[in-house]
């Protein structure tokens, strides 16, 4: 149970936070136009564990864009480095159905550069949230 108040607390304090330190229009538009493409990202990767019938890490994907909610380094880091893992996630999954591929003799060009994109996708997700933009919004002085 302490562990949930702690939690509520720093919702809280994170949502002071927010408001406390505004974003004027036009960063507003910067941050949106960061964080669309890893929600779409992490959607695309929770598609993925769903069709494997992965229950748990289909939630965790499709919730964990959330975390920017909480303007905190740690949950910065957290979604950073969960969009690279999904890069990597993706290319796993290319390499496993490219050697499938080959062992049936069936052709696998279309699925490099499909699912290669979609990895290359999810990577880029994770690197546009390093723009100073973010970086400054989630490292502020003191924190």
């Amino acid at each position: 149970m302490r562990n949930v108040t702690k939690v509520v607390a720093e919702l809280w304090e994170c949502r002071l936070y927010w408001m406390e330190f505004s974003l004027s229009r036009g960063e507003k538009k910067q941050m949106v136009i960061r964080v669309i493409p890893l929600i779409l990202a992490s959607l695309l990767l929770a598609a993925h564990f769903l069709r494997d019938g992965n229950l748990v890490l289909t939630l965790t994907c499709g919730l964990l864009p959330l975390l920017l909610l909480i303007k905190k380094r740690w949950s910065w880091l957290a979604v950073q480095i969960f969009a690279y893992a999904g890069g990597a996630v993706w290319l796993y999954t290319t390499v496993a159905l490219v050697q499938q591929r080959m062992v049936w003799g069936m052709s696998w060009a279309r699925l490099v550069m499909i699912l290669g994109g979609v990895a290359l996708f999810t990577i880029w997700a994770g690197y546009l949230l390093n723009a100073a933009p973010v970086r400054e919004k989630y490292h502020p002085e003191g924190n």
